[in-house]
């Protein structure tokens, strides 16, 4: 696979959420685990409509340079406004990482 640098173009924070006890109750916190640049590609309507879902699930595809910080389906993705639950992640040997997501609405 064959990447040009300068199609890693957008940035996005890769983010998990745990719970931790202040005064005896439960508080959510959210943790940035790596902020990073990306290429983004989303799904088109012809896609979409192929797979029977609906517009509010759309997918995106993010691809990362990879790293010593490990990546796991737990985690998500925040681009803009937007959060992508991750459901599937794949490691090439050029050194990139894609992560495939679905936007949570």
């Amino acid at each position: 696979m064959r990447v040009d640098p300068g199609e890693l173009n957008k940035r996005i924070e890769i983010i998990t959420w745990y719970e931790r006890m202040e005064n005896g109750y439960p508080i959510k916190r959210e943790e940035i685990i790596r902020s990073c640049h990306a290429k983004m590609t989303g799904e088109s309507g012809t896609e979409l409509i192929k797979s029977g879902r609906e517009a509010g699930e759309a997918k995106a595809r993010f691809l990362v340079r990879t790293t010593n910080v490990p990546l796991t389906r737990d985690m998500k993705i925040r681009y803009h406004s937007d959060v992508y639950d991750i459901e599937y992640l794949r490691q090439y040997d050029e050194g990139y990482t894609e992560i495939v997501g679905t936007r949570r609405d």
